[in-house]
């Protein structure tokens, strides 16, 4: 009895790691992918690792075996397919198409920014999220209750570049797409260690009585996919707009923050932008 119910338990633990573990082999396939410019695919397997990683976050808060080996595994994952990946799609993809030979070692040193941006973003939201610095287990898990993230998501970030390098090859010509790279890659690595605020969608509760935000948002995600020609244009334009959100409402926050008074303490206060 005592055997069936040690069993049954570690098939629980078991359950959301296998999905982090399917996040992590995407991004492994995609290196692997991209090493030998199959490129389209390897972006694909990017975006497939985002779903592995909403899902194994939802399972295991579903059924309540959230762990610290879960944590920590879950970060070395997402550093794989939402950091180092990305990195490797546009290194080997872009820099190909625009150099027509080896890239240049500033393009190496560009698309480290992303692993650098990344890997900080992790641990951060580690240190915020858990307080894995120097404490014990139990207090590491006294988890914040904020519902925002601090900095865009790697997911957020990796799903950009691989749905904005599959929609530039659905135009013919690709030279603007390509060109912009440079800026794109500081301007992600820069919002990934930010301080602007992204909303997260971890806490949406599917189960609840009246879940008609939820039901509107999923219709209207239905419906535009359903009419919207290109597919992937229309992926990386809802992403775009993710990221513009946080960027916009931050300089709304920024701005208003000069007329409206703010009777907080210094170090309660928001620290804007940066």
């Amino acid at each position: 009895m005592e055997k069936d119910y040690l069993k049954k338990r570690f098939s629980f633990y078991l359950l959301p790691t296998l999905f982090t573990f399917g996040n992590m082999f995407c991004g492994f396939y995609s290196i692997i992918l991209s090493l030998n410019q199959k490129t389209m695919i390897a972006a694909k397997l990017i975006l497939l690792g985002i779903v592995f990683d909403i899902l194994d976050g939802r399972v295991a808060r579903l059924i309540k075996k959230e762990s610290e080996f879960g944590i920590e595994i879950d970060s070395m994952a997402d550093l794989t397919t939402f950091c180092i990946a990305p990195a490797i799609l546009l290194y080997s993809g872009f820099s190909t198409l625009i150099f027509k030979a080896n890239a240049p070692n500033w393009m190496l040193m560009l698309v480290f920014l992303l692993v650098v941006g990344g890997a900080l973003r992790l641990v951060r939201f580690n240190i915020k999220k858990y307080g894995v610095l120097l404490q014990t287990t139990k207090k590491r898990f006294k988890k914040s209750k904020k519902s925002n993230f601090d900095g865009l998501p790697t997911p957020a970030a990796a799903g950009f570049i691989a749905s904005f390098f599959i929609a530039s090859f659905s135009f013919d010509s690709t030279s603007l797409f390509l060109k912009t790279i440079p800026v794109i890659i500081v301007f992600i690595s820069y919002l990934m260690v930010s301080n602007i605020e992204y909303p997260s969608f971890k806490e949406i509760d599917v189960h609840d009585r009246k879940p008609f935000g939820f039901i509107v948002i999923l219709i209207f995600m239905v419906v535009l996919f359903s009419f919207f020609e290109n597919r992937w244009l229309l992926l990386f334009l809802m992403i775009l707009g993710y990221i513009l959100f946080g960027v916009l409402r931050e300089w709304v926050y920024f701005i208003s923050s000069f007329f409206i008074k703010d009777d907080k303490p210094d170090n309660e206060k928001r620290n804007y932008i940066l």
